[in-house]
């Protein structure tokens, strides 16, 4: 039996494969063991599956009944043309348009537009009279029914492809075993951003989300490449540069330059040089190493401990640097000596940091541990997939935990809703972003703006995962009820190892299409949670377990894939603090998201 592990990054990795027919022989083999050993899995597999074979017929289906509305208003009244382009069925001032999804996309507006399609054939009764009301009313039963039955095929297929054959059951777990052993070791560390990147020799070209074996060797000729290590600490190298990926925790620089991001709990990171030993304390700081293997340390913030390194070397020779500060080692003179601190030698950033003029007036800047905004990105275009969503560094936020898709498969798109308003669209059953770890405390507020789809694929028990906490308990799980109410909840560890869910709190149903916005307060240390929506508040309970840990946050679905918790809609904006805001302040941050996306705020 194949023991190996798979992280829930790999597996949607593995079952997206499957789908788009890019798996190897070894895939193959290890996801069949998962299925047969796994029903939940299994169910979850069935749903990519059956959704990938269905949409891809119920999409022809659909089209056909909107070409004819669009053929049946031509003919009723040739002085309104009907201009055909992506999206959904909308309108503009009094002319209808009809916008036509492509065939077999995965996109969100074939799911979500459906009432703006009743919508607009409404209009084109009030417009063209009775012969087209008789038409429009056939097709609003028509395309409900429609969408009835095709649920009932996806319900039925989901029970039927998860049965599983045990007459091949003892084959395929023999051949995942051998699979297994011939896997290679797991990664250390990921591609996280590239610039004008030019690989010296024969070294192959990386690419966005390439994963670094141990030892991986990295020779930039120009460019700026950006390595996230597993423990959340990131390296921008800049070229000319010879770097070693050697560990989760240390790497190896033989030349170049690079800047270094610690959080405070993967302190103990370290950088390796011919000269010189550079252990991180949690902090931000900059290496340097020249073609005769001299090497400067400079620390942006925080501090650092280093000492030589090399023949002649004083091992026992430990220097500390703090911010503003920094230090030479010498390939001829074993002792270091200190020099002045030059900031701008270094690129620390790919995306630099803008100006808080430049940026959207979020009333409440302390404590804050993330922020994440549709309209702030480096590139912002309709439809363009979305790998990267930057955080915005401001007030107490320094450090950049940004969210990722490495698959492009995965990837949400950006968009402009109705209203015009920027947005990350998620398609409802595999789209998603994750950060690298992040630290939680035990007190914490979660501000999400999102706007649901009228329908949803989610599971009752999960809902559409609007955020989630990381893998293991404690866990907070911030989700849309498929009844479109909002939940919070933090699932957590018991004395006796057992788990149960605390702070359980659900809200009121929110509108689809619309934003709104909801908020969540989990206060371990007073033992008090709160949920609000749109300002107001849906209740308040206790919060009797800790929160304190280090994972990854999820955003548009459950950090497990057979939970089928994956959100169908528009997120706009997410605030995290790392403390429990009080009314006050709560009410200042809904203001200001009010005044930003239009919602009413329920005082």
């Amino acid at each position: 039996m194949n023991d190996s592990p798979i992280d829930d990054d790999g597996l949607r990795e593995l079952l997206v494969s499957v789908l788009d027919r890019d798996a190897s022989d070894a895939e193959l083999v290890r996801l069949n063991e998962l299925l047969r050993n796994n029903e939940q899995l299994r169910r979850s597999a069935a749903r990519f599956l059956c959704d990938d074979s269905f949409l891809a017929e119920e999409i022809g289906t659909i089209e056909e009944a909107i070409s004819f509305i669009k053929q049946s208003a031509e003919s009723a009244s040739r002085n309104r043309p009907l201009s055909p382009s992506l999206g959904g069925l909308s309108s503009t001032g009094s002319e209808p348009v009809v916008e036509l999804a492509p065939k077999r996309s995965r996109s969100f507006s074939l799911k979500t537009s459906t009432g703006n399609r009743f919508r607009t054939a409404l209009q084109f009764v009030n417009s063209h009279g009775l012969a087209i009301a008789a038409a429009a009313t056939i097709l609003m039963v028509g395309l409900g029914w429609h969408y009835a039955v095709m649920m009932t095929k996806f319900d039925r297929l989901y029970s039927l492809a998860a049965v599983p054959d045990p007459v091949e059951h003892d084959r395929l777990r023999k051949g995942a075993r051998h699979a297994a052993m011939m896997a290679g070791a797991a990664s250390v560390a990921r591609i996280t951003g590239l610039i004008n990147c030019e690989w010296a020799g024969d070294d192959p070209g990386l690419k966005f989300g390439d994963q670094l074996s141990p030892g991986q060797r990295l020779r930039l000729s120009r460019g700026l490449l950006q390595v996230t290590f597993e423990t959340g600490a990131k390296v921008v190298v800049e070229g000319p540069a010879d770097f070693v990926a050697t560990a989760p925790t240390e790497a190896l620089l033989s030349h170049g330059k690079i800047a270094a991001a610690v959080p405070r709990f993967a302190r103990g990171y370290t950088i390796f040089t011919p000269t010189a030993e550079v252990v991180d304390l949690g902090t931000e700081f900059g290496v340097d190493v020249d073609d005769a293997h001299n090497t400067e340390v400079h620390v942006f913030d925080g501090d650092v401990v280093a000492r030589p390194r090399g023949e002649g070397a004083a091992k026992s020779e430990l220097i500390h640097a703090r911010q503003d500060e920094a230090v030479q080692f010498d390939s001829k003179t074993p002792a270091a000596r200190r020099i002045s601190a030059d900031r701008q030698k270094f690129v620390r950033r790919l995306t630099p940091d803008r100006s808080p003029d430049e940026l959207p007036q979020l009333p409440i800047t302390k404590d804050v541990a993330l922020w994440l905004a549709a309209d702030v990105m480096p590139v912002m275009k309709e439809g363009a997939r979305i790998s990267t969503w930057p955080d915005i560094l401001i007030g107490d936020n320094r450090f950049p935990d940004d969210a990722w898709q490495f698959d492009e498969r995965l990837c949400p798109i950006w968009v402009r809703d109705g209203q015009g308003l920027p947005a990350v669209r998620f398609d409802g059953w595999s789209t998603y972003l994750a950060t690298s770890p992040m630290a939680t405390g035990d007190r914490l507020t979660a501000f999400v703006v999102f706007a649901p789809s009228p329908a949803s694929f989610a599971s009752q028990s999960h809902g559409g995962m609007l955020l989630k906490y990381g893998l293991d308990a404690p866990s907070l799980e911030f989700a849309l009820l498929p009844n479109r109410f909002p939940r919070a909840r933090v699932w957590a560890s018991n004395d006796d190892g057992s788990t149960s869910n605390v702070g359980v709190l659900e809200g009121q149903a929110v509108e689809p299409h619309y934003p709104s916005a909801a908020a969540y307060a989990y206060d371990a240390v007073n033992n008090r949670a709160e949920l609000l929506v749109n300002g107001k508040s849906q209740g308040v309970t206790t919060a009797p377990k800790r929160m304190e840990q280090h994972a990854k946050k999820y955003i548009g679905t459950h950090a497990q894939p057979w939970w089928e918790a994956y959100f169908l809609g528009n997120i706009y904006e997410i605030v995290l603090y790392d403390t429990a805001l009080d009314a006050s302040d709560r009410d200042r941050v809904f203001q200001y998201l009010s005044s930003r996306y239009g919602f009413p705020l329920n005082d």
